[in-house]
């Protein structure tokens, strides 16, 4: 199984974003409001990081900074991880596993985003396929 026929059976191209500049109360919020752990993060409409809920526990909660005042830019992932459609799940699945990760971005064969992929989405998924 694809990363495609999983993205195929999410139905769905939204993918969330916010700006470097934005605060990491602002994520947080947005996140709270899609009820999403992870998003991707914009500069002038260039993809420059990803923010996920653990970047905001362990790099702004715990350390007791000000949400407010922190900028997303300030913790977000830089390295990013991608997968592309055409990777097997298992090796998703491995990625996970290795890296500690819960989320990674898709990219299409063109560059762009395909989607993102979480570990919720996976175990939907395959267990659509059990029923």
């Amino acid at each position: 199984m694809l990363v495609k026929d999983l993205l195929e059976f999410k139905s769905s191209d939204k993918v969330a974003s916010v700006l470097s500049q934005s605060t990491v109360a602002g994520a947080a919020k947005q996140m709270l409001n899609f009820n999403i752990g992870f998003v991707l993060v914009l500069e002038n409409s260039q993809l420059v990081g990803v923010l996920s809920e653990r970047d905001i526990v362990y790099k702004s909660t715990a350390l007791k900074l000000d949400p407010i005042a922190q900028k997303v830019a300030d913790i977000m992932t830089k390295d990013i991880v991608f997968v592309n459609e055409n990777t097997e799940l298992k090796e998703v699945l491995e990625l996970f596993k290795k890296m500690k990760f819960r989320h990674l971005p898709v990219k299409k064969e063109d560059g762009s985003i395909a989607g993102v992929l979480s570990e919720r989405d996976i175990t939907t998924f395959l267990m659509s396929k059990l029923s």
